[in-house]
């Protein structure tokens, strides 16, 4: 490994690099050898091995190997283990009644009992149940017969499983014989008064068999109840012609009424939710989650999301990607703000270009992604109106000293970690809870504690603000306890609590079996 794939012998632990070899012995696996393995093995193995696979089973004699160990696996593959099958004695009764093709599909199957296959049965013992409340003031609403939708996610990409029930008398749904393998993600969803509602990810913990949840839905309004943007990011890398800017945007509906946004002239009914105004002479848009003309409209230099908002603390995700002319050595992002910014960070690519900052930007500790040195600046409490301009000269200069391609996905790349929804979020690709749509397959522990340090980076910049009087103390509050929990959170998900977090006040209460990880944070 070390010589054959250097890199990753820089970038990935032990227990990662496994972890893709695990995956990669998945590719290779399809649905009907491990059906036909899984059959062989109970048929005619488990009796000794045991159902999973640790020499425990009813007719197990003398020193059993552990085949649910990675031990047993890591240096010898599927056809050495058959050979060496054949060759002993005590399985020469076995071995007789199988033919090499089937003894090829239970050696198959029986590498999977050393860790998760993403091919093995989603039938459990979890509960996921749950009521629907209306949660705005003042509005009754009986939601029996409502049809709730629960999805899973098989290594947080693939639709695994997909289940429907209505809503009881009581306002309750319940949904059972659900897997708890921490492989699966899930989420619900309902639509109520043509608005979607889902909630957050949904993870069994270790040892845990049932989740309660609340799935909230809540009346709608004409009326903007003063939408914002939480935090933003935006990152920034350059080639020879063109600045690649990638914008992530956590949108806040502080009210209790789903905004349906206002009335758009000419365009077949449609409305206007939240407006994002965008650079002049943005070039080559592309964006996450739908299309121009669709879901996105772009009207006088704004883009339109016409899909209506839930109310909700960061309950909308724009990801969106373009590009901006280089001309006479430089390059300009003088961005309008169309919605008030509580928290902006930008990250921009260290090629050994001048920076020109707005002056209340705090310039933070540079990141490396993907071997690039990114520099880091904040600016809090950015008002609606305003004009955020960063200015980068000097740019044939330092593409001469550091030729390279900048990546045709930026914010993808650079978004690693950013924009992690408890924890739960891909490496190498960036994708936010919105309708069936979920976070992948990479969710590693180095994507995890990438992400929990700039969380613990960012608690420090705001302990900085706080201090220096540049943000209000009830502001400071929130913001500060919503990033402790998330930092929490990844640090369970980890495993390994440092007494600073695990000591830290309500924001890490102790788990209880019939709580969400949500509310465990």
């Amino acid at each position: 490994m070390d010589k054959g794939m250097p890199p990753w012998g820089v970038r990935l632990d032990d227990v990662a690099i496994w972890g893709v070899t695990a995956y990669l012995f998945d590719l290779g696996l399809t649905q009907d050898v491990y059906d036909a393995g899984a059959q062989i093995y109970k048929d005619s193995c488990a009796v000794c091995h045991g159902e999973s696979g640790k020499g425990d089973g009813p007719q197990a004699q003398g020193d059993m190997p552990d085949l649910s160990s990675w031990a047993a696996w890591v240096d010898i593959s599927n056809d050495a283990w058959a050979q060496r099958v054949k060759q002993q004695d005590v399985h020469a009764s076995v071995v007789k009644e199988l033919d090499d093709d089937s003894l090829k599909k239970v050696m198959a199957y029986v590498r999977t009992l050393s860790y998760e296959s993403t091919r093995a049965p989603l039938e459990g013992n979890g509960i996921i149940s749950g009521t629907v409340e209306m949660m705005t003031k003042g509005e009754e609403a009986n939601f029996e017969g409502l049809t709730v939708a629960l999805f899973g996610l098989r290594g947080g990409e693939e639709l695994a499983l997909t289940l429907t029930t209505t809503v009881k008398a009581d306002n309750t749904f319940r949904f059972e014989g659900l897997s708890t393998s921490h492989q699966m993600i899930y989420y619900l969803e309902t639509e109520w008064e043509g608005v979607p509602y889902a909630t957050d990810a949904l993870v069994f913990l270790p040892g845990q068999t049932v989740i309660t949840t609340t799935l909230q839905v809540a009346a709608t309004t004409e009326e903007d109840p003063g939408i914002r943007a939480g935090r933003a990011h935006w990152f920034m890398d350059f080639d020879g012609e063109t600045l690649t800017v990638g914008e992530l945007i956590g949108i806040d509906n502080p009210g209790d009424r789903a905004y349906i946004g206002t009335p758009l002239p000419d365009r077949d009914g449609a409305r206007a939710v939240i407006r994002w105004a965008l650079p002049a002479g943005v070039m080559n848009l592309r964006l996450d989650g739908g299309k121009l003309g669709e879901r996105f409209l772009l009207v006088n230099g704004e883009l339109i999301d016409t899909l209506p908002l839930p109310p909700g603390r960061d309950v909308r995700r724009l990801l969106l990607q373009y590009q901006l002319p280089i001309e006479h050595n430089q390059a300009v992002l003088a961005h309008p703000v169309s919605l008030p910014i509580d928290l902006l960070t930008v990250f921009i690519a260290d090629r050994g270009e001048h920076i020109e900052v707005p002056d209340n930007a705090t310039e933070g500790e540079s990141q490396d992604v993907n071997g690039v040195p990114f520099k880091m600046y904040t600016l809090t409490r950015v008002d609606k109106g305003e004009t955020v301009t960063f200015r980068l000269t000097n740019l044939a200069a330092a593409r001469k000293a550091n030729p390279h391609e900048a990546p045709p996905s930026l914010v993808r790349q650079i978004g690693v970690g950013l924009s992690l929804l408890l924890g739960l979020l891909l490496l190498g690709s960036m994708v936010y809870l919105t309708r069936r749509r979920k976070p992948s397959e990479d969710e590693t522990k180095e994507a995890l504690r990438e992400r929990r340090e700039e969380i613990l980076r960012l608690i420090a910049q705001l302990d900085i603000a706080f201090e220096a009087g540049e943000v209000d103390e009830a502001t400071y509050r929130e913001e500060r306890d919503i990033l402790m929990a998330e930092a929490v959170q990844l640090t369970r998900m980890l495993g390994d609590i440092p007494t600073e977090l695990e000591g830290s006040s309500d924001t890490a209460p102790s788990a209880d079996e019939d709580t969400t990880p949500e509310e465990q944070a």
